[in-house]
């Protein structure tokens, strides 16, 4: 069920919310030998919401919480801390040839959204109604309703592919999508180094690249529901607000997207002589083999 060799292409939309994350917690899923970009306790994570409408896999959709910035000098890069998607195809693609922290999930619209609606349904995975949201707890800064709802399907994660609709789908988060600005803004260009593995599927780094083409442009941020517990699945659910939940510094949409992202290449560790973060923390850079 994989994609076969790569390059590998993606078009859709996607929301990209950069936000402050405490380094002890980045550090519980970043690697220890990958220098990690911070200032005064605090790395930048986030999340990533895409809905792709053509890709090796179809059309699905993805929700990427970030952990924090690693060092790729002279540029740093963002580490997935979880990777959750409603596509089988995707979700073997992202454990086993990637080395990603990847999950089944189900994403349900709550509500609204012209964002999320906007565009080809995605998913091989029907949506279904997500249970947990009624033990959401009510905060003067949330919004009144969730346009979004990701659960976690329980017996696909179990077996590691997603399966048959589960009995509990615990909620993992809710979110309410901002409205993007409808203005024509000129499409960029972006390459971003990117890293992966230290699985258990993939033990070893890995390190590739991803070519992007966007009408990128400034939007209101994500914002999140906090979520009450749910027995076995507490630290699962929690590492995802920890990671997501953080105080927003920017959000960019990206419109009319179209991604190459390459093979994953294995890399090792040796130390660069003579560059700045060297130079001011004694740390070893990532080189590629």
């Amino acid at each position: 069920m994989g994609y076969g060799s790569g390059p590998w292409e993606f078009e859709g939309r996607a929301l990209y919310q950069l936000s402050l994350v405490r380094v002890d917690e980045a550090r519980r899923h970043i690697p220890a030998d990958l220098p990690l970009v911070s200032l005064f306790g605090w790395t930048l994570g986030g999340l990533y919401l895409a809905r792709y409408t053509s890709s090796p896999a179809g059309a699905f959709d993805e929700l990427v919480a970030l952990a924090g910035l690693v060092w790729d000098g002279p540029t740093s890069c963002a580490w997935a801390g979880r990777v959750l998607v409603n596509s089988p195809a995707a979700l073997q693609h992202g454990q086993q040839a990637v080395g990603l922290p990847s999950h089944a999930a189900r994403f349900q619209a709550a509500g609204h959204s012209a964002w999320w609606h906007g565009g080809t349904p995605g998913g091989e995975i029907a949506a279904t109604q997500a249970r947990g949201w009624g033990q959401t707890r009510a905060e003067s800064a949330a919004p009144a309703a969730p346009c979004l709802v990701v659960s976690l399907d329980d017996q696909a994660g179990r077996r590691g592919q997603p399966g048959p609709e589960a009995r509990h789908s615990p909620t993992l988060c809710a979110l309410r999508l901002p409205t993007v600005p409808s203005r024509k803004v000129p499409r960029m260009k972006l390459t971003l180094p990117s890293f992966s593995g230290a699985t258990e599927a993939v033990p070893t780094l890995l390190k590739y690249s991803l070519k992007m083409h966007a009408r990128i442009q400034p939007c209101r941020r994500i914002l999140q529901h906090p979520l009450e517990p749910e027995g076995e699945h507490d630290e699962h659910v929690a590492a995802i607000q920890r990671l997501t939940g953080g105080r927003a510094v920017l959000c960019l949409a990206f419109e009319d997207m179209k991604m190459e992202v390459q093979e994953p290449s294995p890399m090792v560790q040796e130390t660069k002589k003579g560059g700045l973060l060297n130079r001011l923390f004694g740390r070893r850079e990532p080189v590629l083999a």
